[in-house]
């Protein structure tokens, strides 16, 4: 026989348990994935870094997760790395990252559409799917035209700095005219100064 205390003790643990089992039940992984360009303006033949993030911002580790990319051949042929991977497993909280580099082969405003990550809840259990962010355009140009944007943007800095410098400089030249031009408050010259100044000279 057990004494009452010893009783709801153990109910109370057998009641935390299946809450603890319940919760593993109902726990799930998300995944979520971000898909970019390291470039902000692609060089003809220098290559295009693209680079996917995969996260699980769920509550259980993601199992068998497979990332494709498909909708990048817009940027031309893969010279460096794969356009899919894969993971064993995320655990939650976790992410990974995939990088590969495509040569373009044209110029021009590009479109980079989205990744496919497929991935499981349980080790055997149905596939899910999750798409990546999508890209947009891609500006794809030659080395002259980086050169000339840089140029341009150098000018811009330039202009933007001298006219910044005048708006700071002008109304500290003309605060210091105005300071020098007085003393303890009394503008310089005029006849309540020569008189301070005899005074103060006695």
């Amino acid at each position: 026989y057990l004494p009452p205390v010893h009783t709801i003790a153990i109910k109370m643990k057998l009641f935390v348990c299946i809450l603890a089992l319940a919760a593993l039940a109902l726990a799930d992984p998300n995944i979520i994935a971000h898909k970019s360009v390291l470039e902000d303006y692609v060089v003809l033949d220098e290559g295009a870094t693209v680079v996917t993030r995969i996260f699980n911002i769920g509550d259980s580790s993601a199992y068998d997760v497979s990332f494709e990319d498909k909708n990048s051949e817009a940027l031309g042929k893969v010279t460096l790395g794969s356009t899919s991977a894969h993971w064993s497993r995320i655990p939650p909280g976790g992410n990974v990252t995939h990088t590969y580099v495509a040569m373009p082969e044209k110029t021009g405003d590009l479109g980079v559409g989205a990744g496919i990550v497929t991935y499981r809840a349980a080790v055997n259990g149905p596939v899910a799917v999750a798409v990546t962010s999508t890209i947009g355009m891609v500006r794809i140009g030659l080395v002259n035209e980086l050169e000339s944007m840089k140029s341009s943007h150098f000018i811009e800095w330039g202009i933007f700095s001298a006219l910044a410098a005048v708006a700071i400089f002008v109304p500290t030249l003309r605060y210091i005219g105005l300071v020098s031009g007085y003393e303890k408050g009394v503008a310089r010259g005029t006849d309540l100064h020569k008189a301070l100044s005899k005074r103060k000279n006695q």
